[in-house]
């Protein structure tokens, strides 16, 4: 059996045409309303596609544990340079305000959930911090390897600055790469994780923030910014659950507890049950 794939297109929030892949999984009848979890790819927001053979990966290692019982929509939301920040959370943020309003057949409008990898983590975390501020209702958020200070400055860039994947100095094109006037203004920071998410006026949000799962990867250079964004939730008193695996920038694979232990909090979150 085949997920079932429709290539939709959506306003974003300035009106251009977004394409996003909607898949609904083996099994489920074209009449069931789904809930659906909304995928932002990683790629430093300078590259990538919402043809993600990570994202793919994530949906079939989630329909072993929840069954045929969720959609899974992957956004192609607009890259640097050619798209400053915050082109991407603004993006994604209207594939939220999408799927809520009930417009898409088949997809449960009151039960939309949150995910990405890498600098998608830090698309979708930024978006919905914003959707909450906004009352736009998300379920649960996925935060797996998270790209979300464009600081680039904490400890775990020096320690693990050798790696080959997420590579450092990328890292710091891309971000540089979303500010080609080389600063943040107003605008643009208030759609910032880190070092915002600190700021007690991003933690009184309009409505409550969604339950979240972090991951992060020990030899990761971005580690520290996965694990001070896990830390900034609790200390918020926000539902957070992190797992940190062994290993470089998403490999968390290849430690089986931390995959496992990741996966049946996120199955959790979006199927109501830890269980298969």
């Amino acid at each position: 059996a085949k997920w079932k794939v429709t290539e939709l297109s959506i306003p974003s929030t300035d009106g251009t045409q977004l394409p996003v892949i909607l898949c609904r999984p083996p099994g489920a009848t074209d009449d069931e309303l789904l809930p659906v979890v909304v995928w932002a790819h990683g790629g430093g927001m300078t590259i990538g596609a919402a043809r993600s053979m990570y994202g793919a990966g994530c949906a079939l290692e989630l329909l072993k544990l929840c069954g045929p019982r969720f959609a899974w929509a992957s956004v192609n939301y607009r890259l640097a340079p050619e798209h400053a920040w915050p082109a991407g959370p603004r993006d994604y943020f209207a594939a939220l305000e999408y799927f809520q309003s009930g417009a898409c057949a088949g997809i449960d409008g009151a039960s939309i959930h949150a995910a990405g990898n890498s600098a998608g983590a830090g698309v979708a975390a930024a978006a919905v911090s914003a959707a909450v501020r906004s009352g736009v209702v998300v379920r649960s958020l996925m935060v797996d390897i998270p790209m979300i200070d464009p600081a680039c400055d904490r400890p775990s860039f020096t320690t693990h600055g050798a790696t080959t994947i997420a590579p450092v100095d990328w890292v710091r094109w891309s971000w540089s790469a979303c500010y080609p006037r080389g600063r943040v203004d107003d605008e643009a920071g208030r759609w910032l994780v880190l070092p915002e998410l600190v700021a007690p006026a991003n933690l009184e949000p309009a409505g409550p923030h969604p339950p979240t799962v972090v991951m992060t990867c020990s030899a990761d250079p971005l580690r520290d910014e996965g694990r001070a964004y896990a830390e900034a939730m609790r200390q918020a008193g926000k539902l957070v659950a992190h797992v940190e695996a062994k290993g470089g920038h998403a490999l968390w694979r290849l430690d089986g507890r931390a995959a496992r232990e990741v996966m049946a909090a996120w199955a959790g979150m979006l199927c109501g049950s830890e269980e298969s």
